[in-house]
């Protein structure tokens, strides 16, 4: 073989090791972006799947405040209501024991 040839084959082989190393660059590359858009994807939709799920947690807590709240308030209207019944029932008697404590009290004084 003559040295030109070799020459040849030298350049021919050098290019081929060239095209290869940059084909495997490039699909370094690719590769590197794939796993970014996989890994962003996955950290997207770990991020909705907890954000959903805070959602049904938070939901959840309200609806239990809201019930309790709504407990609190019957027996609140419960209790206003016996004290009402119970001024109701009362206040004659009330007001008769007032009066006589404050006429007793003015006959006490006057003597």
């Amino acid at each position: 073989m003559e040295r030109v040839e070799i020459f040849r084959q030298l350049i021919e082989t050098d290019k081929n090791a060239r095209s290869l190393f940059d084909d495997a660059v490039k699909h370094k590359e690719s590769l590197d972006e794939d796993l970014k858009n996989l890994t962003e994807q996955l950290r997207t939709e770990e991020y909705e799947t907890a954000n959903d799920y805070l959602k049904k947690v938070e939901a959840e807590a309200v609806r239990q405040s809201d019930e309790k709240i709504e407990d609190l308030n019957r027996m609140l209207d419960a209790s206003l209501e016996a004290v009402r019944l119970r001024f109701e029932q009362s206040r004659d008697a009330w007001s008769d024991q007032i009066f006589r404590a404050v006429v007793h009290q003015e006959a006490e004084s006057e003597a």
